[in-house]
């Protein structure tokens, strides 16, 4: 996940922006957690989905290096 889709999703949490800073409430920040934790899971599925047998766990482990 890039810097502008982290972005698009904590904007999307409703977190506040402050300048270069978001300030969030324990809610939000769930909402965030959620947020990413989905659009992960969805990426990984298109990864498995698209892999060869046997290695579909390396390439979603080299998105975690990245």
């Amino acid at each position: 996940m890039n810097k502008d889709e982290i972005l698009k999703l904590a904007r999307e949490a409703e977190l506040y922006e402050d300048g270069q800073f978001f300030v969030c409430k324990h809610e939000e920040l769930e909402r965030f957690a959620h947020l990413v934790a989905a659009a992960e899971n969805r990426a990984c599925a298109q990864i498995a989905d698209a892999a060869e047998p046997y290695k579909a766990l390396d390439l979603i482990m080299s998105r975690w290096k990245s």
